[in-house]
C-alpha cells in the first residue's frame, strides 16, 4: 500500500492520548508507526493497537529513565551519558526494548538550554532511520538491563541549580581545552 499522507485538515487534537476518542481515531487511521514524545503513560487500549509503537526519550536509558534525564546526568557530572533513546512503548515508563540511542558530544559553545534542542535533533534523525528500516522489514531491538540506572522524577530546584552550575563548569573546561589546543596548533605552524 502507498503511504498515507497527512494534511493540515487531517490532524486532530486530544486532551490525552488515552482519551477514548483518540484511541478510536488512531484505530481508524491504522498507522504502521506511532511515535510518542513527552506524553504521559500510555494505557492498555492504545497499547493494544496493532502498530509499531516507540517513544522518544531525551536521555540515555536504562541509566536515566524518567524525567529531566539531561539534568540528572549534569547533576551527577555524567556528561558522557547525555543523549537520546528511541525505545518501544510499554505499560511502564522507559522500560521498552531499545531501537537506537545516540550520545551527544557536548561542545564548548553549547549552553545548558541548548541540550534539549540537540537531543531532539538526534531523535529526529533516529526516527527517520527507523522509518527507513521499517520500510524494509522489522527493526532490531535490544532489551534493556533494568538493573542499571534508575527511574528519576522531576529534578528538585536546588539539584537543578547545581546541575546547571556543574554543566557550566564542564563547558568552561571544554572551552579552555579548546583554546589551549588552538594555541598549540598556532605555535607549531
Amino acid at each position: 500500500d502507498p503511504p498515507r499522507e497527512f494534511s493540515r485538515g487531517s490532524l486532530e487534537q486530544f486532551y490525552s492520548v488515552n482519551d477514548p476518542e483518540c484511541v478510536t481515531w488512531v484505530k481508524d487511521f491504522q498507522p504502521d508507526l506511532i511515535v510518542s514524545f513527552g506524553i504521559g503513560l500510555v494505557k492498555k487500549e492504545l497499547l493494544a493497537i496493532e502498530a509499531y509503537k516507540v517513544n522518544i526519550h531525551r536521555g540515555i536509558i536504562p541509566l536515566y529513565r524518567g524525567l529531566d534525564s539531561d539534568l540528572w546526568a549534569f547533576y551527577f557530572q555524567d556528561f558522557e551519558n547525555v543523549g537520546t533513546t528511541i525505545h518501544q512503548i510499554e505499560a511502564r515508563f522507559d522500560v521498552g526494548n531499545i531501537f537506537e540511542q545516540q550520545k551527544l558530544t557536548i561542545e564548548p559553545h553549547m549552553k545548558a538550554y541548548h541540550i534539549r534542542y540537540y537531543t531532539t535533533m538526534l531523535a529526529t534523525e533516529i526516527v527517520e532511520r527507523l522509518i527507513d528500516i521499517m520500510s524494509a522489514g522489522t527493526p532490531k531491538m535490544t532489551e534493556q538491563d533494568l538493573s542499571q540506572g534508575q527511574y528519576y522524577s522531576c529534578i528538585p530546584p536546588l539539584k537543578r541549580w547545581l546541575a546547571m552550575i556543574r554543566f557550566e563548569r564542564y563547558r568552561q573546561m571544554l572551552e579552555k581545552q579548546a583554546a589551549s589546543s588552538n594555541k598549540r596548533l598556532k605555535s607549531v605552524n
